[in-house]
Formats: structure tokens, C-alpha cells, sequence
């Protein structure tokens, strides 16, 4: 664990600064855009008012969604050069969770706020600790391979490594699979219970 302290830094570091850049772009916007954007919410809302959700369809979309992501990690955490692209696509997924964040808590000021605590935060105390374990462990194999053959040394028991790494990303990836759960059914329910009070 010490010798990976730098890595844990950087990944949160990377992690955090997309947070920020995303909250910050809402300045940027310009009114006509902030406009659309909140059509679009408002229109979500509305649609979510007057439909039912399927629970099970939600559940399968998020668990796919999140076996792409993890697949990403794992194949970019076996290049040589992966730990640069791990790093933007982990402050991709900062800044798209910042923009989300800012842009709710500016529209909608206290809604926002509960909106976000019952539909953003549940399933993101799972998402995010999964989403940075598996970055700073694809990110530390990365690194391995990296060095190894930067020094030219034969790396003992190839598979045996990957073995090993692949296991360790799928026992945090059961961290994804139970934040899809939650946001399949729990998220909805606490929606509800916002949208129609």
C-alpha cells in the first residue's frame, strides 16, 4: 500500500479535478443552453411522473453499462500505456458527475440538493468507491508493465499476475453490481417520493 500512495493520490487527484471542471463549465453555459438543459430535466420528471419504470430493464442497462466500463479499466490496466487514458477516463467520469451535481443544485437550488441526495448519492456511495478502486488497481498494473519493460525485465509468472488482477477487479466490481441494484430499486422509489411531494 505504500509503495502505491502516489498512484492513490493521483487517482483522486484526476478523479476530483473532473469533479470541479464540471461544476465550474455550468458557468460557462449559455442561457440559451442552461434553457434546454432544464427542458430536458423538466421532461424527465414529467415522464417519470406519469410512467412506471421497469425495475428488472434498469437493473440490466445500468449492469451493462458498468460491464463496459470495467472492461475498459481491465483491458486499458493490461497496455503499457494504459494509466494516461485510465486517468482521463476517470476525470471524464468526474466531470460528468460534477456538471450533474452543479448544474441540479443551480437550477433547482434546495429541490436540487434533495434530488441529488435521493437519486445521485445512493447508488454513487457504491459507483464511485468501485470506480476508483478499479482505477487505481488497473492503473497500478499499468504502471507494472510499464516498468518492467522500461527495465527490460522478464516479468515472473505473465499469467499467473493477470490472474491475479482480474480477480482483484471483479471483487470490486461487486461493488458496481450492488450500486446497480440500489439504483434499479431504491433510486426510483425515493424519486417518487421527491416527485410527488
Amino acid at each position: 500500500m505504500e509503495q502505491n500512495i502516489p498512484i492513490y493520490f493521483t487517482t483522486l487527484l484526476f478523479f476530483t479535478i473532473g469533479i470541479v471542471a464540471g461544476t465550474y463549465t455550468i458557468k460557462a453555459l449559455s442561457y440559451t443552453q442552461k434553457v434546454e438543459l432544464m427542458e430536458y430535466l423538466e421532461g424527465f420528471f414529467q415522464i417519470f411522473r406519469s410512467q412506471n419504470f421497469d425495475s428488472n430493464q434498469l437493473l440490466i442497462n445500468s449492469f451493462f453499462n458498468n460491464i463496459k466500463l470495467f472492461l475498459m479499466f481491465w483491458i486499458l490496466g493490461l497496455t503499457l500505456f494504459g494509466f494516461p487514458l485510465i486517468l482521463l477516463l476517470l476525470s471524464f467520469k468526474g466531470f460528468v458527475l460534477g456538471f450533474t451535481i452543479g448544474f441540479v443544485i443551480e437550477e433547482l437550488a434546495l429541490k436540487g440538493v434533495l434530488f441529488i441526495v435521493l437519486s445521485i448519492l445512493p447508488h454513487n456511495l457504491f459507483h464511485i468507491p468501485g470506480l476508483l478502486g478499479i482505477g487505481i488497481i488497473s492503473i497500478s498494473f499499468s504502471v507494472f508493465m510499464f516498468k518492467n519493460r522500461i527495465k527490460k525485465q522478464r516479468i515472473y509468472n505473465r499469467k499467473g499476475q493477470i490472474l491475479t488482477y482480474t480477480i482483484t477487479m471483479l471483487l470490486l466490481f461487486i461493488l458496481f453490481l450492488i450500486g446497480s441494484l440500489v439504483e434499479a430499486y431504491i433510486t426510483p422509489i425515493l424519486m417518487k417520493l421527491l416527485l410527488t411531494n
